[in-house]
């Protein structure tokens, strides 16, 4: 780093709003992965484990894009969505089955 690099980086108004600027970001995540999980994980305590381990992945893959705002809210509602569709999958399976047993 240059001399005006350092000089930049070291300003304290230049830290605020990178820190600022995080914060926003780190809230706007926050934000959406709660919306997500009061939409998706309300059928249960196990789907909204579930709900809660796919969004953080889909964080987690958000952040190594380099455009987390961008990326994050895709992935998470995907992720959300398939849980969603697995949870229901399961639900006509042991449908199914129950209906053998009983039959």
């Amino acid at each position: 780093m240059n001399t005006l690099q350092n000089q930049i980086a070291s300003t304290p108004s230049f830290l605020a709003a990178c820190a600022g600027s995080c914060k926003k970001m780190i809230a706007r995540l926050r934000n959406y992965k709660a919306e997500l999980l009061r939409e998706f994980g309300q059928s249960s305590s196990h789907q909204e484990h579930l709900v809660h381990l796919a969004l953080n992945e889909a964080e987690a893959l958000a952040h190594a894009t380099g455009f987390p705002l961008l990326t994050f809210p895709m992935l998470a509602r995907e992720k959300a969505q398939e849980i969603a569709a697995w949870r229901l999958q399961q639900q006509a399976v042991r449908r199914v089955s129950f209906a053998k047993l009983a039959a």
